[in-house]
């Protein structure tokens, strides 16, 4: 099965894009700083940077497909969102319960987010009752007791992104079973999928199948082809996130005061 490397709505999608900046982006950080400033809600502070820090990721991205800018925000989306779970474990409480509970249902996405930029040393991906943690540690039998019970037949008629459990059966099955040839058919068709819907930043970089792709090849799976929503740059294994430099926000602060502990790292 063959693919574009960019789909006929890439171009159009850009331009619709481009009417949001990074600066104004940006911008959107300092108003959540601001609110949290006056309110102390720490959990709607970092759900809300979760979705800022996707949407820069994007916007850098489509403006230069070579800036590694861009995978600093992947990293800190997914680490605001990991943040927000941790924070609830612990029994920080917030007024806005369907932004945490919205936020908390995004876990496997972080997770692949996190995987995206080699930055799994966190207690999450240590669960044995977690699909995608399974799957990266490669606990094949534990993982096809919980793919099982996904529905074979799913319903698309609502959904743009593919980036739940029940849309990527195959492609879990493919990883177990090795089959390289069946992976990048479902990678492919999934995809082509998210092409058609395309819509938003989410289908500017496609970190689902990126951290798809690294979960493969821990399982000796390459992919086989080539497309802009999966850049190359993901792939540097040189590359590491600076941690002393790139840091969320009160994160100091957050530590201080003990409602982030260090042993979850940053």
């Amino acid at each position: 099965m063959k693919i574009d490397y960019q789909s006929k709505k890439w171009e159009e999608e850009i331009e619709r894009f481009k009417k949001y900046k990074t600066g104004d982006l940006l911008i959107s950080e300092k108003i959540y700083i601001k609110k949290f400033e006056e309110e102390k809600d720490y959990i709607y502070f970092y759900s809300c940077l979760n979705i800022s820090y996707d949407c820069i990721e994007a916007d850098i991205y489509k403006n230069n497909v070579n800036d590694r800018d861009c995978m600093k925000f992947t990293y800190l989306s997914g680490l605001s969102c990991l943040y927000v779970r941790l924070m609830n474990e612990y029994g920080v409480k917030t007024k806005y319960e369907n932004t945490l509970n919205s936020t908390l249902d995004n876990t496997d996405y972080f997770m692949y987010q996190l995987i995206a930029v080699n930055e799994t040393n966190f207690d999450i991906f240590k669960s044995e009752n977690n699909l995608v943690s399974l799957l990266f540690n490669q606990e094949y039998e534990k993982a096809k007791e919980i793919i099982e019970e996904l529905p074979d037949e799913v319903d698309e008629s609502r959904e743009v992104y593919y980036t739940r459990q029940q849309y990527l059966k195959e492609i879990y099955q493919d990883i177990i079973e090795k089959n390289e040839k069946a992976f990048n058919e479902e990678l492919i068709k999934r995809i082509k999928k998210c092409r058609k819907n395309m819509v938003g930043y989410l289908t500017i970089v496609d970190i689902v199948s990126i951290a798809l792709i690294k979960i493969a090849k821990k399982a000796g799976i390459n992919y086989t082809f080539d497309v802009i929503e999966i850049p190359k740059m993901y792939f540097d294994e040189t590359y590491k996130i600076d941690k002393e430099k790139v840091k969320m926000p009160f994160y100091d602060e957050f530590v201080k005061e003990g409602i982030i502990k260090e042993e979850w790292g940053r």
